[in-house]
């Protein structure tokens, strides 16, 4: 496959041509001017008002990611305290179980995603058979889990972590 053109002006300027919704040619410019124009655009604020906005949904997640790796305290799998990750049993886009003090374990980066021999991401079998036998209680709910709708906002959930992150510093 043919990589496509670059096209350059007089002066050796890289030029970028710029296309309508449909994909058509309309203009062409450079880097210089297509950085301008994007820089001029206002960047929304979060929304701080919705309690159901991005915005409470990230504050939840940064709250809850420091209380497992704080409730933790090391890798459950090789007791390492580097580089924690907080990681999820169920996957976080399951709203239900998203924040449930059940759904989540401290691992480090290493046996959280980037491990061939284990590892939760690249191998979720294994993982799963050291899961059953290492906390089976836990081990128990997670399976018996099951998903209804989310009933309190990101704003409602934040505030509750951040409470017990208070309590657990104390």
């Amino acid at each position: 496959m043919k990589r496509p053109k670059t096209f350059r002006s007089k002066s050796n300027k890289k030029l970028y041509p710029v296309r309508d919704s449909v994909g058509r040619f309309v203009d062409i410019q450079t880097y210089e001017r297509a950085h301008r124009k994007a820089m001029r655009r206002k960047k929304r604020a979060p929304d701080k008002e919705d309690p159901n906005s991005k915005y409470w949904r990230n504050k939840a997640d940064s709250a809850f990611s420091i209380f497992i790796r704080k409730r933790d305290g090391e890798c459950l799998f090789c007791g390492s305290k580097e580089n924690l990750h907080c990681a999820h049993i169920y996957p976080r886009e399951m709203k239900a179980f998203r924040w449930k003090k059940w759904n989540a374990i401290a691992l480090c980066a290493k046996h959280h995603k980037f491990s061939i021999d284990f590892s939760f991401h690249k191998n979720p079998i294994k993982f799963i058979l050291w899961f059953m036998n290492k906390l089976p209680d836990t081990w128990k709910t997670v399976a018996t889990a099951t998903q209804g709708p989310l009933t309190q906002t990101y704003k409602e959930v934040y505030e509750e972590l951040k409470e017990v992150n208070k309590q657990w510093n104390a």
